[in-house]
Formats: structure tokens, C-alpha cells, sequence
């Protein structure tokens, strides 16, 4: 929800490097996780409760266990709470600090550069209608639903992953780190394929990413 408003604000200030700008932008999401997953597994898991993986259910705990439900599943309320808390104060103050970058004094032709390099982007400004009616809007809209797939895969099973290439007595904790870890690959290639876009072309940039991330993903 809060990709657009950073994604159009560095675009104004970089508006020839327009994959550098949203890579800056997106280095936070893989950052966020390095950041706020130990915290997370330390407030709904202070005692460090070992995982059960169960291969039948794909479970992670055994929910129904007195034990994981009063020391684990009872603390999950509290942390969203403290969680959301932290967001909105980072956000607000984010938020405040975004600006469009400002005009000379000397009133140049160069002044609003920025933000008229970004509007005219191509040679025609299509409307919305027009915008459905191309192939290409709907080939974008197929790939990027099949990437933003893969990726939630791969985050929101990273602990479980962890837990068959970590020996058996992998702990909790050892997992969440091992999840925040990824998460620095994430934000790295974020950055690199918004640069790659820039140099070789945004065709270049989706042909390699996707071809790359179809490979890896065989390789689980």
C-alpha cells in the first residue's frame, strides 16, 4: 500500500534512472524483514519454543499444545499491536520527510525538469480504457502476478525451508535468523535489477529476473 507515493517522489528526483529509484525504494521491503523479524519472533516467541514440524499437516507448531498456545499463540495479539504501532510512527515520519525536489531561484528553463521528464515518459499518455485494451498491459499484469507468487512463496515458507537444510535441533530463533538473512538478497536484488533496468532496458532486466528466478525455484 505504500509502494506508490516513494516510487513517484524518487522518480522526480531521478527521473533518467527511474529503476534506481524504485530499486532505492524497494531495498526497504527487503530491509524491514532483516530488521523486524527477530523482533517478531521475539515478542510472540520469548522462550524460544522449538518448532514440530509436522510433514503430514505442514504444520509448525502443534497449535493444539497447551504449551504453544499460552506461551506462543498468546502473545501474537500483543505483538501486532506493537508492531502496527511502530509502522505508523515510521511511516508518519517518512511520510512527512518526502518532498518533490525544489526549484532554482534563477527560474531557468531547467526548473521542473524532473517532473516533466517523469509525465512524458512516452509519446502518448493513454487513458485507462485504452490502457486494458493493449496485450501488452495484460502480459505485465500476467508476469507480475506469477513473480509477486513465487515471491510470497518463498518468503512466507523461508523458516519452514530453513528447517529440512538446518540440522533437526534448529531453533526457533536460528530460523528467524536464517529467514532475516534472505531477506538481504532481497533487498540487494531489488536494487541490482532497477540498475540493471536502467543500463539494458527493462526487457533485458524481466527476461533475466524471471528466467534466474524459474531456474532457482526448480532447484528447491
Amino acid at each position: 500500500l505504500a509502494y506508490t507515493a516513494p516510487f513517484q517522489c524518487l522518480m522526480l528526483w531521478l527521473p533518467e534512472r527511474k529503476g534506481l529509484a524504485t530499486g532505492l525504494t524497494m531495498v526497504g521491503y527487503g530491509l524491514g524483514a532483516f530488521v523486524f523479524d527477530p523482533l517478531q519472533a521475539a515478542e510472540a516467541n520469548p522462550h524460544d519454543l522449538e518448532p514440530t514440524l509436522f510433514r503430514d499437516d505442514g504444520d509448525y507448531y502443534d497449535w493444539h499444545d497447551p504449551e504453544v498456545q499460552q506461551d506462543l499463540l498468546a502473545n501474537v495479539p500483543g505483538m501486532f499491536v506493537k508492531m502496527a504501532s511502530a509502522y505508523a510512527i515510521i511511516q508518519l515520519i517518512g511520510s512527512s520527510l518526502m518532498c518533490a525536489p525544489l526549484r532554482s531561484d534563477a527560474g531557468s528553463e531547467a526548473d521542473g525538469e524532473a517532473t516533466a521528464l517523469l509525465r512524458k515518459s512516452s509519446t502518448k499518455q493513454h487513458t485507462i480504457v485504452e490502457m486494458l485494451s493493449t496485450s501488452a498491459y495484460w502480459l505485465l499484469a500476467i508476469n507480475f502476478f506469477c513473480n509477486t507468487q513465487a515471491a510470497f512463496f518463498g518468503i512466507s515458507l523461508s523458516k519452514t525451508i530453513a528447517n529440512h537444510i538446518i540440522p533437526d535441533s534448529a531453533t526457533d530463533a536460528t530460523l528467524t535468523q536464517f529467514a532475516a538473512m534472505s531477506s538481504l538478497f532481497n533487498a540487494s536484488g531489488r536494487l541490482l535489477w532497477g540498475i540493471v533496468g536502467d543500463l539494458f532496458g527493462f526487457r533485458c532486466a524481466m527476461l533475466c529476473l524471471c528466467g534466474s528466478q524459474a531456474f532457482l525455484f526448480l532447484t528447491l
